[in-house]
C-alpha cells in the first residue's frame, strides 16, 4: 500500500525469501555503509529489482538464455519493504516476461546487487587499507613479511590486493550458498550465471 506522506512509495509485504538470504543482503547493506552512510535498504532492493530488470531485457534483445535460482530452502518470514511504486512495476513486468513469481526474481535481483555491494565494499576497504600502509612506509616504518622480509610499497600493494582478491571470493561464495543453496558458477561465465544459455533453473 502507498505511503501517506509519499504515496509514490509502497509498502509491501515479501514471502518465500529466506531468512538467511536476507541476513546475508542486509548484512552486504550494512558492510556497503560504512564506506557510503547515506546508502538504505531501500535503495539496494530498488538496485536489485532494476538489475534483475536488466538482465531479463538484455536476455530478449540479444536472445541470450537466463540463469534464474530457484526459491532455497530453508525458514522464511513475509518481510515487509519499501520500494517506489516504478520498481513494484518493474516486478511485475519481469514477472510477466519470466513467468517466475515475484519473490523469486527479488531473490535473484537482491544477488545480483548482493554481489555488486560485496565487490565495492572490497574494493573501499583495500583502498582504505593500501592508504594505511603507504602512510607507514612515507613515515619510514618497515612492513614485515613472510621470513622477516621488509616489504617496498609495490609488494605491500600487491600482498593487499590479493589478499583483498581472496576475501572476495570467499564472500562470493558464502553469498551463493546462503542466498540460492548452491555454489557459484565458474567465475569465468558471465555474470556468475545470469547471462548463460537460455531461461532455465539454477
Amino acid at each position: 500500500m502507498p505511503r501517506k506522506r509519499d504515496p509514490s512509495v509502497f509498502t509491501t509485504s515479501v514471502s518465500g525469501i529466506s531468512d538467511d538470504a536476507w541476513d546475508v543482503f542486509r548484512g552486504e547493506v550494512r558492510r556497503l555503509q560504512r564506506h557510503i552512510p547515506s546508502y538504505t535498504l531501500r535503495q539496494a532492493l530498488e538496485q536489485s529489482i532494476y538489475s534483475i530488470r536488466g538482465e531479463i531485457e538484455r536476455r530478449d534483445e540479444y536472445g541470450s538464455q537466463l540463469m534464474i535460482y530457484p526459491l532455497p530452502e530453508g525458514e522464511s518470514r513475509p518481510v515487509s519493504i519499501q520500494i517506489d511504486k516504478r520498481f513494484r512495476e518493474y516486478l511485475h513486468h519481469c514477472s510477466k516476461l519470466t513467468g517466475y513469481k515475484q519473490n523469486v526474481i527479488l531473490l535473484n535481483g537482491m544477488l545480483l546487487n548482493a554481489l555488486s555491494m560485496n565487490d565495492l565494499s572490497t574494493e573501499h576497504e583495500y583502498e582504505e587499507e593500501k592508504e594505511t600502509f603507504s602512510g607507514m612506509i612515507a613515515e619510514g616504518r618497515n612492513i614485515i613479511g613472510e621470513g622477516n622480509k621488509i616489504l617496498t610499497s609495490l609488494e605491500v600493494k600487491d600482498f593487499l590486493r590479493q589478499m583483498y582478491n581472496d576475501k572476495k571470493d570467499k564472500n562470493i561464495k558464502d553469498i551463493y550458498l546462503r542466498m540460492t543453496g548452491k555454489s557459484p558458477p565458474n567465475p569465468s561465465s558471465s555474470g556468475y550465471g545470469y547471462m548463460s544459455h537460455g531461461i532455465k533453473t539454477a
